[in-house]
């Protein structure tokens, strides 16, 4: 099931949302706060967040650069739901790492709407990194390169996560860097191994159009030759049905 936190103070909007959210079928999880949030223990980390910007303590654009600056928090959307409704805000808080903002007093359907499109964008990222993974494993690539566990299973929560990776996100950029960097003869072995993959497949797919340009020769010869038959015996029938017409009248 599809699981999304709600953090917001107001309890009000709690409950707003997480009832059309339960309604829609999904699982929802409240906070009231930015330092709740950062604290709750998840077993999967939520697919989706819908976040208050102006709350007590740290305020919503503080925890969207928190949870986009270090993985696997960064892989989930967020859209922001506040009422700084200026031009300035909104631009804001995008730029902070928000991935859509939705203005209080809000329509309920089109924020559904907008949660719906962020969860398909959401199901593309899990299928991209599933495809990493699975091509790291096809190509038997060094385990220093494969994905970090938490990162491909997301099961993790947000306090692990920052204690993991720190508080500097261009320590935990360097670090990620560091650890997925690829040397030129590696690099060079990657192409090679890419390369006859390559290969073998469009030699495959060569073997599999001549199959089926025979195949279609075969099939067509086969109905030329059964037409022919069937005309030769028609003609010949016809004719023999002709002469013995003929014998009966004229021989009478």
């Amino acid at each position: 099931m599809i699981n999304i936190l709600v953090v917001d103070d107001d309890i009000a909007i709690q409950k707003l949302v997480g009832h059309y959210l339960r309604k829609a079928g999904y699982s929802v999880m409240v906070a009231s706060s930015a330092e709740e949030a950062l604290a709750k223990k998840f077993s999967v980390l939520p697919d989706l967040i819908i976040l208050d910007r102006i709350m007590d303590g740290l305020d919503g654009l503080e925890l969207v650069h928190k949870l986009k600056s270090k993985k696997p928090a960064s892989y989930i959307r967020v859209i922001m739901l506040t009422s700084c409704s200026g031009e300035s805000d909104i631009e804001k808080g995008l730029n902070m790492g928000a991935d859509d903002y939705v203005v209080k007093p809000f329509e309920p359907q089109l924020l559904l709407a907008r949660v719906k499109a962020q969860l398909r964008v959401k199901v593309i990222i899990d299928h991209l990194l599933n495809d990493v993974v699975s091509l790291r494993s096809r190509l038997s690539m060094p385990a220093q390169y494969s994905l970090d566990a938490k990162e491909s299973g997301m099961a993790s929560s947000f306090e692990s996560s920052e204690k993991d990776t720190g508080d500097d996100s261009n320590v935990s950029r360097d670090s990620y860097k560091k650890n997925t960097e690829i040397t030129e003869n590696e690099s060079i072995k990657l192409f090679d191994k890419l390369q006859t993959a390559g290969a073998d497949s469009q030699a495959r797919q060569n073997r599999w159009a001549r199959w089926r340009f025979w195949r279609r020769v075969k099939k067509y010869l086969a109905i030329f030759f059964i037409c022919l038959l069937a005309y030769i015996i028609v003609r010949y029938l016809l004719s023999g049905l002709l002469h013995f017409i003929y014998f009966v009248v004229y021989d009478h």
